[in-house]
């Protein structure tokens, strides 16, 4: 059994709502029970989201709360499904609608992580390399269009000196 908090943040950049970065920072509180080679999980997070550079009152908060289950597959990788519930309020009105997407949200996925380990060559320094898909199963509810939809997602990361990790996940 483990119990961890801890602090994300990351840039996201949104092409197709009108070239939007946005700056996230989120604090996070998880919990897990490893049977192996089953752990369950159970994560709360509060994200902040700064949309708009000049604008500090242009924010988003979001609660998140995410169950998981996950089957790791020997040294090379793992499986994991999970269900999150979302709430998000918009403060002020965005440049775009496409982002605006107040109110909850019932999202299910898969993800499939892959570590090559030293199979890899110098060149390619990865760590993880990630797939998955994610989907809504009941429509949100709020002021924004209908969100649910189906996403597919592909990643790598690695660990960097210092404890930091650097990722890449493309959403699409």
């Amino acid at each position: 059994y483990s119990a961890t908090a801890g602090y994300e943040g990351y840039l996201s950049s949104h092409f197709d709502e009108t070239f939007v970065d946005l700056m996230t920072h989120v604090g996070y509180l998880t919990g897990s029970a490893d049977f192996d080679p089953v752990t369950f999980n159970l994560r709360y997070d509060y994200a902040y989201t700064w949309i708009d550079a000049f604008d500090a009152k242009k924010f988003r908060q979001l609660n998140r709360v995410t169950p998981s289950v996950s089957y790791r597959e020997g040294s090379w990788g793992f499986s994991q499904l999970y269900y999150q519930f979302y709430d998000e309020n918009f403060k002020r009105p965005l440049l775009t609608g496409d982002l605006d997407r107040d109110g909850q949200r019932h999202v299910v996925g898969f993800n499939q992580f892959l570590f090559p380990g030293s199979q890899l060559p110098d060149f390619m320094p990865f760590t993880y390399y990630r797939i998955g898909a994610r989907g809504e199963f009941q429509d949100t509810k709020g002021s924004e269009f209908d969100y649910a939809s189906w996403e597919f997602s592909f990643g790598f990361g690695a660990e960097l000196p210092g404890g930091f990790d650097l990722s890449f996940l493309y959403r699409l």
